[in-house]
């Protein structure tokens, strides 16, 4: 593993989103809007985060193929504020990829996530975790130890700074593998009608 570089962010950005695009959460925010606009879309929101994250946190990517990509930061320095004005720079690049029958679609579709999305719910700990915020395997390098190979250095670099880290995830598939890696579910919070559930999760190190 080693440190993403700044002028890889677009690489990181088309990366990311071949590897998240189908996730649950994407989905549902992005349901009613035709693929090539959603994915402009996503694809502007994740190279805001990984800017974010090589800003203030840590990206690292596994070789030159970028087959795996890691961004974590110390939960005391993570900033819904900071992350959030550097998505603004997303607004008018959104604005022009989609119309505005598209735009009310997205903005309801993004209050069913934010209904049960929470980005400090981790705060409430006496000590204040690392924070996992993205782990992604190149689809086509799945099934290798790819992710067991991410998971131990994650472990290792995050034992260095904290005894905690945390993640929260959508999908079952995902809850049940962080599992097999040593994680436990702190939390379970679930939309009214039961559709969308978000795990919030932990591992002491």
């Amino acid at each position: 593993m080693r440190k993403m570089n700044e002028n890889e962010l677009d690489q990181i950005a088309d990366q990311m989103l071949d590897i998240f695009f189908d996730e649950v959460d994407v989905s549902i925010v992005t349901a009613g809007i035709p693929p090539d606009v959603a994915k402009k879309i996503i694809r502007e929101n994740l190279y805001r985060d990984m800017e974010y994250f090589h800003r203030y946190g840590d990206v690292f990517v596994t070789g030159d193929d970028m087959g795996g990509i890691v961004a974590l930061i110390d939960g005391k320095r993570f900033s819904f504020f900071r992350k959030t004005i550097l998505s603004l720079k997303s607004n008018k690049i959104i604005t022009k990829a989609a119309t505005k029958e598209e735009l009310k679609i997205l903005n309801s579709n993004a209050k069913k996530i934010q209904g049960v999305h929470s980005f400090n719910w981790y705060k409430k700990r006496d000590n204040v975790p690392f924070y996992l915020a993205h782990l992604g395997v190149d689809k086509n390098k799945r099934g290798m130890g790819l992710c067991r190979e991410m998971m131990d250095f994650v472990f290792d670099y995050a034992s260095k700074y904290n005894s905690e880290l945390v993640l929260e995830t959508f999908s079952d598939r995902n809850a049940s593998i962080y599992k097999h890696f040593g994680f436990d579910v702190v939390e379970i919070v679930e939309s009214k009608d039961k559709e969308i559930k978000q795990y919030r999760m932990l591992k002491k190190l």
